[in-house]
C-alpha cells in the first residue's frame, strides 16, 4: 500500500471511530475512592516486559504503580529522565499478517512507559451520566473479569504513541472530550483482569495471541491508525510492602 493509501485509510478509520463514539457520549460519574499505592510486577515471556531491576514500586526509583478506580503504572512520569532511570520494553515485532497499517517496528525502551487498565462504564442512566465503576468492584474470587479499555503509552522514535485494547463501548476521552478525539480500537482482544481470592491482589493479562492496535498520538485529537500488533502480558499488581515488611 502507498504512503498516500494508507495515510487515507488511517483517516478515514479515525473519522469513524470519533463519530460511533461521539454518538454515544455522556459525561461520567467517578467513585469517590483513595488512591492506593501498589508494586506491579511484570512477568518474563511477554511483548511487554521489565528492564530487569525488578518490581515497580510506587514511589521508588521513579516508578508509579496505584490503584484507583484503574490500575496505573508509569516510569518516570513527570520526571527528567537518565541512563540510569528505569524502563518499560515494548516489543512491536509482531505486527498481524495482512494488515497493510502495521509494520515491524522493533523493541522500544521507553523510560516513560505508561499502562493504564479500566474496568467498566455504564451506558447513560436517567440522569444523562455514565458511571464508571473502578477495578475495586472486582470481586475476589480469583476470577477473569474484562477491562472495556486497557491503554498503553509508548515513545517511538521520539513520537507518542498510543497502544489500545478494547475501547469498543469506552471509548478513549469519553468521558474528557477535551482531552482529544473520542475512539476504540476495533479487533483488538480485552484485558482480563482478576482478584486474587481474599485479597487485593491483581492480575492483568492480555493472554497469547492478544490483539492491541496502535495509534500515532501525538496528536490527540487525529490519532493515525498504525494497525494491530500481537501484544500478550502478564503484570502483577499487589499492595506496596509497609516499612519494616519483607
Amino acid at each position: 500500500m502507498t504512503l498516500k493509501a494508507r495515510v487515507c485509510v488511517s483517516l478515514a478509520f479515525a473519522a469513524s471511530a470519533v463519530l460511533f463514539a461521539t454518538t454515544a457520549f455522556a459525561q461520567c460519574k467517578i467513585p469517590n475512592v483513595p488512591t492506593q499505592s501498589m508494586s506491579a510486577v511484570v512477568a518474563e515471556g511477554g511483548w511487554l516486559a521489565s528492564d530487569g531491576r525488578g518490581a515497580y514500586v510506587d514511589g521508588t526509583q521513579g516508578s508509579t504503580a496505584t490503584l484507583r478506580n484503574i490500575a496505573y503504572v508509569a516510569t518516570n512520569d513527570g520526571m527528567t529522565v537518565n541512563r540510569n532511570s528505569r524502563f518499560l520494553v515494548f516489543n512491536f515485532n509482531s505486527p498481524v499478517v495482512g494488515d497493510p497499517l502495521a509494520q515491524a517496528l522493533g523493541v522500544v525502551q521507553d523510560r516513560h512507559g505508561e499502562m493504564n487498565v479500566f474496568y467498566k462504564l455504564d451506558p447513560a442512566g436517567a440522569d444523562g451520566l455514565r458511571q464508571k465503576h473502578g477495578l475495586e468492584e472486582v470481586p475476589d474470587d480469583g476470577v477473569f473479569y474484562t477491562s472495556e479499555r486497557t491503554d498503553l503509552y509508548v515513545e517511538i522514535n521520539g513520537v507518542r504513541h498510543l497502544l489500545m485494547f478494547g475501547g469498543n463501548t469506552w471509548g478513549i476521552n469519553t468521558c474528557e472530550p477535551s482531552n482529544g478525539a473520542i475512539f476504540g480500537a476495533p479487533g483488538t482482544t480485552y484485558l482480563q483482569v482478576a482478584r486474587l481470592p481474599g485479597s487485593n491482589t491483581y492480575l492483568l493479562q492480555a493472554p497469547a495471541g492478544s490483539l492491541g492496535r496502535l495509534f500515532d498520538y501525538s496528536n490527540t485529537f487525529n490519532p493515525i491508525d498504525k494497525g494491530l500488533y500481537r501484544f500478550s502480558f502478564l503484570i502483577t499488581l499487589s499492595p506496596k510492602p509497609k516499612k519494616g515488611n519483607k
